[in-house]
């Protein structure tokens, strides 16, 4: 798979101690190309704002721009700290517009107190948790 970015970001290096982190993959499939390089310029704002969040430890994200296909993986301290980005801005701002731009969205979610790599993340998201949008 082509990508934006082929790894996951190394774990900050006080993160690195074994204790469960939440683990978060997204699949997002855009409606039109038109709506590509706007996606893509939100999606990597949103990822460096997300990289200087607290509760942030790792995180990556992946494209096939010609086929419209957009991965994120993030690894967050805990579930609280994941979600106060997600409701935060620009996240929610990007979210609540999932309707209009994406044709498919699906995530996973899950704990584990070893930082998973890009094969595992999207095995796993073989078998979502939630829809998007």
């Amino acid at each position: 798979m082509q990508s934006t970015s082929n790894h996951i970001q190394e774990p900050k290096e006080d993160a690195r101690a074994h204790k469960p982190r939440v683990h978060v993959v997204t699949y997002i499939k855009l409606r039109s190309f038109g709506k590509v390089c706007w996606f893509m310029r939100q999606n990597m704002h949103i990822y460096e704002i997300a990289r200087g969040r607290e509760g942030f430890v790792a995180g990556g994200i992946r494209s096939m721009f010609w086929r419209k296909e957009f991965w994120t993986f993030t690894t967050w301290d805990d579930r609280d700290k994941m979600m106060a980005f997600v409701q935060s801005w620009p996240h929610s701002e990007a979210a609540a517009r999932h309707g209009e731009m994406a044709e498919v969205g699906q995530y996973v979610e899950w704990e584990s107190d070893v930082q998973p790599d890009w094969d595992e993340a999207l095995e796993r998201l073989q078998r979502p948790t939630g829809k998007l949008g």
